[in-house]
């Protein structure tokens, strides 16, 4: 039987290898998925971005339907770019948020008249403005197809006037929105 004895060397290098290792994996894979776990709204400094964040998430029911459409925007695959900040802009003023959140909202998106012509800007506004709901909890869902089931119902409606048929495998035709476990913007499946 042959024994094996380490030297002081090898000892070194095994341990500082372990050691470079365990710092490497830290600091590679702290937090979800290797991502650097992000701020949370409560941890984010007083000021208007907060206050966006902050309203968005307080009144989440009440943007629902204008999530989808702010999306198509992001993406340049709209043609009324007005008429999308135009909504949100009146449900803003019209919802039930702060003061806060209202006045810094119209400081930041408020000025669709000034952006006439420009659809980078449109595109550039959109895109940040999908920043913020998403920083405030709210998800769009990324199936492509979906089988027909109670929980279905719940999430999409379906084009068209037939019956959603349980089992069934249904196309996504438009996304749906949530914030944890609330629907606030049903999708379409055909």
């Amino acid at each position: 039987m042959l024994l094996f004895f380490p030297t002081p060397i090898m000892i070194l290098v095994i341990v500082l290898s372990a050691l470079c290792g365990g710092a490497l994996s830290f600091f590679l894979f702290r937090g979800k998925g290797g991502a650097r776990p992000g701020k949370s709204i409560e941890d984010m400094k007083p000021g208007p971005k907060k206050d966006i964040i902050l309203g968005l998430r307080d009144n989440a029911f009440e943007f629902g339907e204008l999530l989808e459409p702010l999306y198509l925007l992001a993406s340049g695959n709209i043609s009324r770019k007005d008429a999308v900040f135009d909504a949100w802009n009146t449900k803003v003023a019209s919802s039930f948020g702060t003061l806060e959140f209202k006045s810094a909202f119209a400081s930041e998106f408020g000025y669709v008249e000034k952006w006439k012509g420009k659809k980078k800007k449109y595109i550039k506004a959109a895109q940040q403005l999908l920043k913020y709901v998403k920083k405030a909890g709210i998800e769009r869902n990324k199936d492509i197809a979906v089988e027909g089931s109670e929980t279905t119902a719940e999430k999409y409606v379906l084009a068209g006037n037939a019956a959603l048929e349980e089992g069934v495998s249904y196309d996504v035709l438009a996304h749906y929105w949530y914030l944890g476990d609330s629907v606030l913007s049903k999708g379409v499946i055909r």
